[in-house]
């Protein structure tokens, strides 16, 4: 939000707005009231949904570096290729611009209509690195929990939590496909 903030009159995108059936308002846009436009995105037409479009092609439906901020919130771990929507990611927002997010490191299954994946913090600094031209403004967990186990009671003392969370800025170009940094 703070990030936004400092973008007079952003261009954001949401990605995952569609409503399920029985849920409230998925959409974000009072984060960023001062947005110019705000567009929710979903990959199957429904309510809160103003664009039509896959995450792994977003850059086929909005253009490249013409967006200031992207927002996805409890998305990342449906995503069949998490990697290929980090680089449509990149590909549409401007140098200068932001994106945030939200998913799941240890989380109860939730398939809308899949649920494929987990992240760590350095996970998602991983996925959202200098190769694709951005930088990790901030990474972080949020809601601590436990894992508890008959078979394994020992893990109930291992660090784990709901929710992670990242913040990252473009600063440099994209590439046209996805670099990694080869460092181990």
């Amino acid at each position: 939000i703070e990030e936004l903030a400092r973008i007079p009159h952003p261009r954001v995108i949401e990605l995952g707005t569609r409503r399920q059936p029985g849920q409230g308002n998925t959409r974000h846009s009072v984060w960023v009231p001062h947005a110019a436009t705000y567009v929710g995105v979903d990959y199957e037409a429904g309510e809160d949904v103003d664009l039509v479009a896959d995450v792994h092609e977003l850059s086929k439906h909005v253009p490249c570096e013409s967006v200031d901020g992207v927002v996805s919130c409890s998305v990342f771990e449906h995503i069949k290729y998490p990697w290929i929507a980090a680089l449509e990611i990149a590909k549409i927002l401007k140098v200068g611009g932001v994106v945030f997010i939200h998913t799941h490191q240890t989380f109860a299954l939730h398939a809308h209509p899949h649920d494929n994946w987990r992240f760590t913090t350095e996970g998602l600094t991983t996925l959202f690195g200098p190769g694709l031209g951005l930088e990790a403004l901030s990474c972080h967990y949020q809601d601590p929990c436990r894992i508890v186990t008959p078979d394994d009671p020992g893990q109930v003392f291992n660090p784990s939590y709901l929710n992670v969370c990242l913040v990252a800025r473009k600063i440099g170009p994209t590439p046209s496909t996805f670099v990694t940094d080869s460092v181990r």
